[in-house]
């Protein structure tokens, strides 16, 4: 059995937030579509999805004959899990209730944003599935009949990191570099969301370095149908040189 907190780099007894860290860190150092080690980045993803889980993490530190986490769903970030040990079972004890299918999806930041439909492979089977706007990561959705031979399908749904967006809540974050002169003296800013559409920002003066900008009703859907918000932080970008002139006034202005 692979040492699950050595692959995540944290001792045994690391907070969730500590594993969190530590997966968010090196999902984004090997991803696949970021040029990353395809077989290390499914080394880290099954140590998170054990270490994250209190029941499986329980199961993995105190391991027994007859629940000791036997089996394990082989992930592939780029397409899903397809998992038949339920219908093995219901066929070897002749179960005559029908059995789900069970598979992994891997979506983006834009997916959970948008929604929308997808055609997936389960099995030899292309199926249609729409996206549940606002899902969290881990989460689970019953299709029902839309697995093979009439199975209900359930999905879990994996959410890739982001190299500009974070997900808080229903929140949107990203973060922008701006002069200091707009920060000081105030301005605007252009920002391209997650759909892709420009989004004006102004910056009040005075506005400190590390300030979030929140704009209303910009962020994710939750499940009750309210919208999140789209939080800017921006940080300032120096001037490579000052005039004689400004480093005097700038002077004059701090000794004052």
């Amino acid at each position: 059995m692979n040492d699950y907190y050595s692959t995540l780099g944290v001792g045994k007894n690391a907070s969730p937030d500590d594993i969190k860290k530590a997966y968010r860190k090196l999902a984004a150092k090997h991803h696949p579509d970021r040029g990353g080690d395809e077989s290390q980045f499914k080394q880290v993803q099954e140590a998170y999805d054990t270490l994250s889980n209190p029941q499986k993490r329980q199961d993995y530190d105190n391991p027994n004959p007859f629940n000791g986490g036997a089996f394990h769903f082989n992930q592939d970030p780029n397409g899903f899990d397809f998992d038949s040990i339920f219908n093995m079972f219901g066929q070897r004890f002749n179960d005559p209730r029908p059995q789900a299918t069970r598979a992994n999806i891997w979506i983006s930041l834009r997916d959970v944003y948008v929604g929308g439909s997808r055609v997936i492979g389960i099995g030899n089977a292309n199926i249609e599935i729409n996206l549940p706007i606002g899902i969290n990561d881990g989460e689970r959705v019953r299709y029902p009949k839309l697995g093979p031979g009439g199975t209900d399908l359930i999905l879990q749904f994996r959410i890739k990191p982001d190299n500009k967006w974070e997900r808080h809540g229903n929140d949107l974050i990203c973060t922008c570099s701006v002069s200091i002169w707009d920060l000081l003296l105030g301005g605007e800013l252009t920002v391209q969301n997650i759909t892709d559409e420009l989004i004006a920002v102004k910056i009040a003066k005075l506005t400190p370095p590390g300030k979030m900008l929140r704009l209303k009703g910009k962020g994710f859907i939750s499940k009750t149908g309210v919208r999140g918000d789209l939080l800017v932080k921006v940080n300032a970008i120096m001037p490579q040189q000052l005039s004689p002139e400004l480093e005097q006034a700038i002077s004059i202005e701090i000794n004052k």
